[in-house]
């Protein structure tokens, strides 16, 4: 059995504080009633015992109300997802092929379906953590995370492909740096901008 896995890469305090500020609820309205239904309707798989998120992650988790912790796996390394694929039917080859392709990925999910990974030992993730940890704005670290999430958790509730699940991140990325929370990632959305033209080519040449 081959997994299908959706990504999203970078290239370039409180928790009760931060859900407060994180003021979704318009996005929250528009969001597609399918994509919620979908989520809540959706058996999570389990491989192990299950294990306590970080803070970082929790608090990204709670800038986005409709996404609960149970759909998030931290990974301390890409290499531990082996052992949900393992436990989903796939071979230990083709589990171990698919580990290698997942190993610079910072999140990922499997078959459009939660839950949604973290690899927290991508160059991402650490970048994420150093700037929550030492940097200046870290809600503004939480909320990068946050974003990441959100585009995973589209492919997960909405089985949205690629292209959709970018341009949703992108929106919510440019909502929040409107609203002035979120004034670091200037470089990581023209980052993503500049995927997504890149993903619209390919998908027009496709069609031709």
């Amino acid at each position: 059995m081959q997994p299908k896995f959706c990504l999203s890469s970078l290239l370039t305090i409180a928790l009760a504080a931060i859900a407060g500020g994180s003021d979704l609820s318009s996005d929250f309205r528009s969001h597609p009633r399918v994509c919620r239904d979908s989520a809540l309707n959706q058996d999570l798989p389990q491989a192990g015992a299950a294990n306590r998120l970080p803070l970082l992650v929790r608090q990204a988790i709670a800038l986005i109300p409709f996404i609960e912790d149970r759909q998030v796996v931290i990974l301390p390394r890409a290499s531990d997802v082996s052992v949900y694929l393992v436990s989903w039917g796939y071979s230990r080859e083709t589990a171990s092929e698919t580990v290698a392709e997942l190993a610079p990925l910072a999140e990922f999910t499997i078959d459009h379906h939660f839950p949604i990974f973290i690899n927290a030992g991508s160059p991402h993730y650490r970048r994420i953590l150093a700037s929550w940890k030492h940097g200046k704005s870290p809600d503004q670290a939480a909320r990068v995370l946050a974003s990441d999430i959100y585009h995973e958790y589209r492919h997960a509730a909405c089985g949205e492909e690629e292209l959709d699940a970018l341009a949703a991140h992108i929106s919510l990325l440019k909502r929040w740096r409107a609203e002035g929370l979120l004034r670091i990632a200037d470089p990581y959305i023209a980052s993503k901008e500049s995927e997504r033209r890149s993903l619209e080519a390919k998908s027009a040449n496709r069609s031709r």
